[in-house]
């Protein structure tokens, strides 16, 4: 039978997907720094929305992403990349709001409130419109796997990859 998992990214369209955010716009940075959360740590969409501004420690280059689904929270690396993104969108495109979450919405009603995963998938899928990929790709899950098939190909084991993931079974 279809594999029923979600197809990754190949590098090229990683590349292209990243450069379709207009990152002087203060939706583009957000939703590129969205992008690179899920795309280069692996993050789920829930826990990307669920992160605070106080979940980034900006000296140390950590990330704490806390337990959502598998009750399983960790600290993952950032590198300068996503540093520089994430600090970019916060000191210069985040709307002023009392919101402790990282990631607000930036549309006109609700300008300032927290993002729910809905609002990412729908930034993602903008993103693969715009690169012209297939029209059936939806959501955001597929960032996710690039991020493991990639640390795959590069030599990491499957125990790094469930750890960085916060799976709780090698088998997921």
């Amino acid at each position: 039978g279809q594999s029923t998992r979600t197809a990754a990214l190949t590098d090229r369209q990683r590349r292209a997907l990243l450069s379709s955010f207009n990152r002087r716009t203060a939706l583009g940075a957000r939703n590129f720094s969205l992008a690179l959360c899920m795309v280069d740590l692996g993050l789920r969409p829930s826990e990307v929305v669920g992160l605070a501004l106080t979940d980034v420690d900006w000296k140390k280059k950590v990330l704490t992403v806390l337990p959502i689904k598998t009750g399983r929270g960790r600290q993952l690396p950032l590198i300068d990349r996503i540093v520089a993104a994430l600090h970019d969108y916060v000191q210069n495109h985040r709307p002023a709001t009392d919101c402790e979450r990282l990631f607000v919405r930036h549309d006109d009603r609700r300008v300032g409130t927290a993002m729910d995963y809905r609002a990412v998938g729908y930034a993602m899928e903008a993103g693969y419109r715009r690169c012209k990929f297939p029209g059936r790709w939806l959501g955001s899950y597929r960032l996710r796997h690039t991020f493991a098939t990639r640390l795959h190909a590069r030599g990491a084991d499957l125990k790094q990859i469930a750890d960085l993931l916060g799976h709780q079974q090698l088998q997921t």
